[in-house]
């Protein structure tokens, strides 16, 4: 929700038809197969059928809005990035914001 208030600050008259949050790690209550577990999702997103989800790009490749399915086989959840190809110190040594704009 930053997003959305730094755009709020600097743009007047935005209006937003939906807002996803979705945090990076995390575990909750959920119930699959019958049985209430503690799904913890480290490297994926929920994905429950209709469910607006992102997968964030890798360091300078795109990113998607995508809608779940409702895959029990996954207990509806869905990889959330493709990984890096360099460490975040490596990064930030070697890319540049300017030049990528």
């Amino acid at each position: 929700m930053e997003v959305k208030k730094s755009f709020l600050d600097v743009i007047d008259n935005i209006a937003f038809i939906s807002t996803t949050d979705i945090h990076h790690n995390y575990a909750r209550f959920e119930n699959h197969f019958g049985k209430n577990v503690i799904v913890h999702r480290k490297g994926s997103t929920s994905a429950k059928d209709g469910e607006f989800g992102i997968i964030p790009g890798s360091q300078g490749t795109k990113s998607y809005i995508v809608k779940g399915k409702g895959n029990p086989e996954s207990f509806m959840s869905c990889s959330h990035g493709a990984g890096r190809k360099m460490g975040r110190k490596q990064a930030q040594r070697e890319l540049s914001l300017k030049k990528i704009k």
